[in-house]
């Protein structure tokens, strides 16, 4: 069977028309080169491919406020050569040079609204291209909206940064255009192509804190029509060059930190005390409460838990019947991590008897015992 593949060798320069290039064909044992020449067909801008890709704007957008003066941009062309241009509507006025045309558009005398225009640019023996035109005209400047409103990031220590995440800036049709207002160090905004909306851009955490916690920043979008206020939470969470980190154990009903006592349900919190991924109450396949969660254990003198929820920076879980009889417990976290496994510091924690207003569950493991004073208690 031959397999046919095409190879260009060389890739057309911006301002080449032309280029050698070669086509492969092989087959097992066998294979032919065939000589050939590229050739650029057409007339190519910038502006137009970044439309056409997704990537950003089709074509020129302009935003003015009605009465104001003439605004003017510059089209990129390739290949080089002499080159041509013409406008469709009276707004808008061209001049063509090498590799650029000026265009021009005048808002005096238009109505608020949303003009559109085609510039054509044309090159001797290449086919012309159409660069669309966008001219919004507004007396009160629209209002602003930018989606999503709250951005949070999770990094982990020692790891990559977290992905930049897309949003949208909008305003109702009418473009406008924007400044971005960033007061935060670890924080990027970009707006790739500093065009007017709807504009995407790219929000992300970089040069994070090297320390586990939880950071509070955030960005404003500015524009004619107001300003827009984004918060950002970054979640830095340990990893293999920073041990997690409790900063609470206390009385899940309470909040109150103090001794622990047999089927007490305790909530434990800080950087890594708990898995990343959000788990509730789980029945293993004895019927009882699963001790692990989302690869995360919490020991107390050996003894795993069983657990109620975990998340990144908290974990519920009911205090084993096993610390009965001990002056005292030493609790751990314990969870498998992509770095491998990753375990806290050991607490040192007294044990005590019920007390009112505890959280209890039962000793068996299957639900809550008889319930006395203010709290359940075991039985």
């Amino acid at each position: 069977m031959v397999t046919w593949n095409p190879a260009v060798t060389s890739q057309i320069y911006y301002q080449q028309r032309s280029t050698p290039a070669s086509i492969l064909i092989s087959a097992p044992g066998n294979a032919i080169t065939v000589p050939a020449t590229f050739n650029v067909t057409g007339v190519q801008t910038f502006q137009t491919y970044l439309g056409a890709s997704g990537m950003g704007p089709n074509g020129l957008v302009y935003s003015a406020q009605t009465g104001s003066a003439s605004q003017t941009q510059t089209i990129n062309v390739d290949p080089a050569g002499a080159i041509s241009a013409t406008a469709d509507q009276p707004w808008v006025s061209v001049a063509g040079a090498s590799q650029t045309v000026s265009v021009t558009v005048n808002p005096a005398g238009l109505a608020p609204g949303v003009y559109q225009a085609t510039v054509t640019v044309e090159e001797s023996g290449l086919a012309s291209i159409a660069v669309p035109v966008t001219l919004g005209v507004w007396s009160s400047a629209p209002l602003l909206t930018f989606t999503p409103g709250i951005f949070t990031f999770v990094q982990t220590v020692g790891e990559p940064s977290p992905s930049f995440q897309i949003a949208q800036a909008e305003s109702g049709g009418v473009p406008v255009l924007l400044n971005i207002l960033n007061g935060t160090s670890w924080l990027d905004v970009v707006d790739r192509y500093s065009a007017p909306t709807p504009a995407p851009l790219l929000v992300g955490a970089v040069n994070p804190p090297g320390s586990p916690g939880q950071y509070a920043g955030s960005f404003a979008i500015q524009s004619p029509g107001g300003s827009v206020y984004v918060p950002v939470t970054l979640l830095v969470e340990p990893g293999p060059v920073a041990a997690p980190v409790l900063s609470q154990v206390v009385n899940a009903a309470s909040g109150i930190a103090g001794g622990v006592s047999p089927g007490e349900i305790l909530s434990i919190r800080g950087y890594g005390a708990g898995a990343a991924a959000v788990s509730g109450l789980t029945l293993n396949s004895s019927g009882v409460v699963a001790s692990s969660l989302n690869g995360l254990q919490v020991t107390f003198n050996g003894k795993a838990a069983p657990l109620i929820y975990t998340w990144a920076t908290q974990t519920n879980l009911i205090v084993p019947y096993e610390v009965a009889g001990n002056p005292s417990t030493v609790m751990q976290v314990v969870y498998a991590a992509a770095a491998g496994t990753l375990q806290t510091a050991a607490w040192a924690l007294p044990v005590v008897g019920s007390a009112a207003g505890d959280l209890h569950f039962g000793r068996d493991g299957y639900g809550a015992g008889r319930g006395r004073e203010s709290g359940w208690h075991d039985q």
